[in-house]
């Protein structure tokens, strides 16, 4: 989170082509919206706990945007047109009211890092998987039955959280993510895991508590990644 003060609406518009960075307080949407397209330059955006509806248009103009945080608001949907934001690579959407995210999310190239944390999401874009840059995927506090089998695709994922969902099962393809570190699969419906999930020996946190998993495959799971720790 930045600082509001150093990178305020007021300072940033004293100079609006050389602004990088950007928070916007409360009562400054509307100044902020007339002035948006000054913004040449802006690389991080912060527009969140303002109570928004929906994300202003003007956002998805400023083509260089590598951060944007719209998180604490009350969004229903993300709009097609975060696609148009191909420099993107950290976007927090997380405690708002989303029920779906758009297909065209999945077309950000150079996304790192997806928040999606405390929202009404039951279901993903088929295509998440091919989010090749994607390393940190936070989906906690949803309404996920499933996981699209496409997941195991983002290669690069070292961090996934699907834990306080509803999920009955997961995909056999989450095995190829052999770059996962920390997996959390917490307070779900699960009562198995997919086989071969030993062999993500890179793991070191995994959390299971809150499922229906027999003591004796997490015992097993437990000896098989011996520089894991296990949260059952």
């Amino acid at each position: 989170m930045m600082d509001a003060g150093e990178w305020s609406l007021e300072k940033a518009l004293a100079a609006p082509e050389r602004a990088t960075r950007l928070c916007v307080a409360t009562g400054e949407l509307q100044l902020f919206r007339r002035h948006a397209g000054r913004f040449i330059g802006l690389r991080e955006l912060e527009v969140f706990a303002l109570g928004l509806r929906k994300i202003p248009e003007e956002v998805f103009g400023l083509a260089d945007l590598e951060r944007l945080d719209v998180s604490d608001n009350n969004l229903r949907r993300i709009p097609s047109a975060v696609g148009r934001l191909t420099q993107l690579r950290e976007l927090n959407i997380a405690a708002n009211r989303i029920t779906a995210l758009p297909d065209e999310l999945c077309d950000l190239a150079v996304l790192e890092n997806l928040d999606a944390c405390d929202n009404d999401l039951s279901a993903l874009p088929e295509r998440l998987g091919s989010l090749a840059s994607l390393r940190r995927l936070a989906l906690s506090g949803n309404r996920l039955a499933s996981i699209p089998e496409s997941v195991g695709d983002a290669g690069l994922l070292d961090t996934l959280y699907l834990n306080q969902n509803a999920l009955e099962r997961l995909p056999q393809t989450l095995t190829r993510l052999t770059n996962l570190k920390e997996l959390q699969l917490g307070y779900n419906r699960l009562r198995a895991f997919p086989a071969g999930l030993a062999r993500l020996a890179r793991l070191e946190w995994l959390t299971l508590h809150g499922n229906q998993l027999e003591p004796s495959a997490v015992a097993e799971l437990r000896r098989a990644l011996p520089g894991c720790i296990v949260r059952a």
